[in-house]
């Protein structure tokens, strides 16, 4: 929480720079603080707004980066409408001006609400993205996506075809390594390289993700709790950064939702609770924690999962977005 002092006063230095508004969210993120995470990405977004009318440029001027940051705060705070329309404005920005910085965003962004409502087969599932150009990791985004839909319709076909297109994805991307590393904020995973082995994992993760649901489809559980736990054991060993999931779907949260499935409600407890330590304060793993507790009538977790729950959710006046 020393952090937390430094970026609030950091917020303050710059109030024109976009990118400098938006940095003290990282630390926001990190503590679970989702007002302030909105706040300092509504700034951010405004200024870059203002820059871009001022100097009468383009759309890539829009800080796409603020504005995905900005649709995951208030997803976190259980703000649909307000998400909702956020995204329908990137996909207009992105019908205006296709950029590979635009649609990299959007794939995030359609992800973030996807996983975020867990609506695999509403509207905003099938807004269409062309992913070919981009890096692997917004690939891997997208199959992710592609899978969870024909998961969402009990196609196991589909979804097989799916998992091995990422597969072949991924195994080529492995001759192709560079130092592994993570880009620096802005660049958002969209800068031309080449893959490294942290893109290459992550890829690994969301891939084996599909796996497991797919033998849940195939009613195999054992072989769904096998690719999980391989996917918590690699994602576990990965360097890590706060922000809106580059894996879509956490593997902690997502198999502590497919343990609840299987009644298997004390392990589940667990691992929602280290979801929580990764990720403090995330909406759904809260979601899942607090049904955990309530099922094994855990009275005293569950009172501090309702607290966190009223603070992460509770109202608060903000300026408009630009």
């Amino acid at each position: 929480y020393l952090a937390k002092n430094a970026a609030d006063n950091y917020s303050k230095v710059a109030p024109d720079a976009a990118h400098a508004l938006h940095m003290p969210s990282h630390i926001y993120v990190a503590l679970g603080d989702w007002d302030n995470v909105v706040t300092a990405n509504i700034a951010s977004w405004n200024a870059s707004i203002k820059r871009m009318q001022r100097k009468k440029l383009d759309n890539d001027a829009r800080s796409y980066h603020a504005f995905n940051w900005l649709q995951y705060g208030l997803l976190q705070k259980g703000e649909l409408e307000k998400a909702s329309g956020i995204l329908n404005d990137m996909v207009q920005y992105t019908t205006e001006e296709p950029s590979k910085s635009a649609r990299g965003y959007l794939l995030s962004m359609k992800g973030s609400h996807l996983v975020e409502t867990n609506t695999w087969d509403g509207p905003m599932a099938n807004i269409a993205i062309d992913a070919s150009d981009l890096n692997l990791v917004k690939k891997a985004n997208y199959d992710f996506m592609e899978g969870m839909k024909a998961y969402a319709k009990k196609d196991k076909e589909q979804m097989h075809s799916i998992i091995q297109t990422s597969k072949q994805r991924r195994l080529k991307a492995l001759n192709a390594l560079s130092a592994e590393g993570a880009p620096m904020c802005s660049v958002g995973g969209f800068a031309d390289k080449p893959p490294n082995q942290l893109d290459v994992n992550m890829a690994h993760i969301m891939e084996m993700e599909l796996q497991a649901y797919l033998a849940t489809l195939s009613k195999d559980k054992q072989a769904a709790n096998d690719w999980f736990e391989k996917a918590i054991k690699l994602e576990e060993s990965l360097s890590y950064a706060y922000g809106p999931p580059a894996i879509l779907k956490p593997i902690h949260e997502a198999y502590g939702e497919w343990l609840l499935d299987q009644e298997q409600t004390e392990k589940a407890l667990v691992i929602f609770e280290k979801a929580l330590e990764r990720q403090p304060r995330r909406l759904r793993s809260l979601q899942g924690k607090m049904k955990a507790a309530e099922m094994l009538q855990k009275k005293a977790i569950l009172k501090d999962v309702e607290e966190e729950l009223a603070t992460s959710l509770a109202n608060k006046e903000r300026q408009a977005i630009l």
